[in-house]
């Protein structure tokens, strides 16, 4: 992962994306398991199809990234991602499961972060 003490290049943004993509499809692959028995059939089946978007999401910003040479042109990938890992975190949050993905979700947090803080350095000044 590139170091959070400069903007990044286009290169690391391509990593960062290709690392995100990793995750989601990892925390997309645990919970989908854990969530399998659970009880409450309504959250069984709403929470593989509310991380399967965050998969589609985090697939989008990598092909925009690597479709683009300019990284304002995959901003509003990036937006979608940003809102589909906050209704990702929403589902999670008080689950009892929720544990299995935690350093998966907080890496995803703080990159998303770090992408959008870049977007804002490099291109809202």
């Amino acid at each position: 992962m590139p170091d959070t003490n400069h903007d990044w290049t286009y290169q690391e943004i391509e990593s960062v994306a290709v690392n995100l993509e990793y995750l989601s499809r990892q925390v997309y692959n645990t919970m989908s398991e854990a969530v399998y028995d659970n009880p409450n059939h309504e959250y069984a089946e709403r929470m593989p199809r509310v991380l399967a978007e965050l998969v589609d999401a985090a697939e989008n910003f990598t092909d925009s990234v690597y479709d683009h040479t300019d990284y304002s042109d995959d901003i509003y990938d990036l937006f979608y991602l940003d809102s589909q890992l906050t209704l990702a975190e929403t589902t999670l949050d008080g689950y009892s499961k929720s544990y299995l993905v935690d350093s998966q979700m907080r890496s995803l947090r703080y990159y998303v972060n770090e992408l959008l803080w870049n977007y804002r350095i490099n291109y809202l000044n």
